[in-house]
């Protein structure tokens, strides 16, 4: 539970903005850190910098990836925790249109490591 709360302390909340380079919403991510990535020196005083979280948006089954989102794993968990949706963003994509036939509400993850990304959305 301490990692955790220092992971969200650690990051930057994400605001909802809206201007001429991102004209949607922005989601606000929460973030866990798998494992004990603190030393084994018994120093659990947690990560020393921040974490940026991803700058994302949706708009029906489109997201737009407007930061933070390169070299990472983006998947859609259902409400049984099985895996509904998972692709490999690559550097310099902008956007992912998820499937259509998808509807009702996921967890949104994007892993980078050992982080988490994730918050909840409805298609």
């Amino acid at each position: 539970m301490k990692k955790i709360l220092i992971a969200i302390l650690m990051t930057g909340l994400t605001p909802l903005v809206c201007n001429a380079e991102m004209p949607f919403p922005l989601l606000s991510f929460n973030v866990t850190i798998a494992g004990d990535d603190f030393g084994d020196d018994g120093d659990s005083s947690g990560p020393r910098g921040t974490i940026d979280s991803p700058s994302v948006a949706i708009v029906e089954h489109t997201l737009y990836l407007y930061d933070g989102c390169d070299n990472t794993t983006l998947r859609l968990i259902s409400s049984d925790e099985t895996v509904a949706f998972s692709t490999f963003i690559t550097t310099g994509t902008t956007s992912v249109v998820l499937p259509s036939t998808l509807s009702g509400k996921y967890r949104l993850e994007i892993v980078k490591g050992n982080i988490t990304f994730y918050c909840y959305i409805e298609l």
